[in-house]
């Protein structure tokens, strides 16, 4: 394995869109404008909202009982069942099925969706990451590291000099392997699972690796909530820009935080992003918790109109203070899976959870998880230098009350989820319920 000179990198992959027409360039292009024109992104998204409508009802079973309707709102809120349950309603007869790209969810919090794509789609998010990337210094040709579960394994980051760092199984040797690519390889930035991304941050402190030995410029952290420990750690670490991506698979890039600001700034120009009370469709104001509900501006092949991520963020009432225009998030709050209850049924902040571990030496992960109304376990991959179970015990007794048994497991490894995912909270008593529910 070795860096491509940046150039030489950058010279190919400008090169061979060239020869394609710039569709990628030309993508980029648009991104940029519509955020520096609200006005231009405006009318932009607008125009592409109806087109999407007119061809989602005129094209898919799904859709064609609204033909004629405008507004948006007059929409059904759509629910991932629905599409497991009804694939082919939601293909629209305008293409080949055989020419449309198959892209899956990830499964982390149930099994795998697939979605179909046209070409352009693919490009346009091709043109989104690089345009976010922009934020943080990266360029096509800049090395770094991809700290997730590939499945098109390695390859094709290569021809972007990029390295796969596959987090499938978090133990000393791949600790040690990825502190050596960061340094060997100069990877200037890493993208990735931030439960992946914080314990190769802790070892390469833990062997006295710092800024100085490493040559990390920033950190986009994507696939799960960043938190508050995982930020310190990876920054201490690597003395750089540490930034969250909110997106998903199917979705593309939705949101990403302001180096500058650290508001999430909303994809506005390929989604309208809705935030709708939990227990009704009707939007939420800013500062209050919503259903994070995305209509995709590119999804022709399998249009997606007013979808529910099963996300729950809070948009911001404040513009950010880096200066640029338009909607933003507070932040990202996860998923409603997550959450857990102490013995008396009282529902527990998840920050009240990530808060316990703070402060505490030598963890690499930790994972807390439910398993009866009064059973929890701490499952822990540690240090040599790990001695603080009993400051990690009674900080969740207090948190969780008396009533609760708590126990603590040490593993190698946490196992991570079939996305690659590793959440650090689990409700497995919630799971089994869910398992045993009758269709409905």
């Amino acid at each position: 394995m070795r860096v491509v000179p940046q150039l030489t990198c950058r010279l190919r992959f400008w090169g061979a869109d060239l020869r394609h027409g710039a569709p990628i360039a030309r993508q980029l292009a648009e991104v940029k404008r519509a955020f520096s024109d609200p006005l231009y992104a405006g009318e932009v998204v607008q125009a592409r909202l109806q087109r999407l409508l007119r061809h989602a009802c005129a094209t898919t079973l799904h859709y064609r009982p609204r033909s004629g309707t405008t507004a948006l709102s007059e929409f059904p809120v759509l629910h991932k069942r629905l599409i497991q349950e009804h694939p082919a309603d939601f293909l629209s007869s305008a293409f080949d099925p055989s020419a449309l790209l198959t892209v899956s969810t990830s499964g982390s919090y149930g099994a795998p969706m697939r979605f179909r794509w046209v070409g352009d789609t693919y490009t346009r998010r091709r043109a989104e990451l690089l345009y976010f990337g922009s934020w943080v210094g990266f360029r096509v040709g800049s090395s770094f590291a991809q700290v997730t579960v590939h499945p098109g394994g390695s390859a094709r980051l290569r021809e972007l000099n990029g390295f796969l760092i596959d987090p499938s199984v978090i133990d000393a040797t791949w600790l040690e392997a990825g502190r050596r690519l960061l340094k060997e390889r100069r990877i200037a930035f890493i993208v990735g699972y931030p439960s992946s991304i914080k314990p190769l941050a802790d070892y390469c402190c833990a062997m006295g690796d710092g800024p100085g030995a490493l040559r990390v410029r920033a950190v986009v952290t994507s696939s799960e909530a960043l938190r508050p420990e995982a930020r310190e750690a990876i920054t201490a670490a690597f003395g750089c820009t540490v930034v969250d991506r909110y997106g998903a698979n199917e979705l593309g890039v939705l949101a990403q935080e302001c180096p500058r600001g650290r508001s999430l700034h909303l994809n506005v120009a390929g989604h309208v992003i809705e935030l709708l009370a939990r227990d009704r469709d009707e939007p939420v104001a800013p500062g209050e918790v919503g259903r994070v509900v995305v209509t995709d501006l590119f999804s022709h092949a399998m249009p997606l109109i007013r979808y529910d991520t099963g996300d729950l963020a809070v948009a911001s009432s404040e513009p950010c203070s880096c200066g640029r225009k338009g909607p933003t998030l507070v932040r990202v709050e996860g998923r409603q899976v997550e959450e857990v209850r102490d013995p008396d049924g009282g529902l527990v902040n998840p920050l009240a959870i990530s808060g316990c571990p703070r402060g505490v030496e030598g963890i690499l992960q930790y994972q807390f998880v439910q398993q009866a109304p009064a059973g929890y376990l701490i499952r822990l991959q540690v240090l040599p230098s790990f001695h603080e179970e009993a400051v990690l015990r009674e900080r969740f007794q207090r948190l969780l009350g008396p009533k609760a048994h708590i126990d603590v497991s040490y593993l190698e490894s946490i196992p991570p989820l079939p996305s690659g995912k590793r959440p650090y909270i689990v409700n497995e008593l919630k799971s089994r319920a869910r398992s045993t529910q009758p269709p409905l």
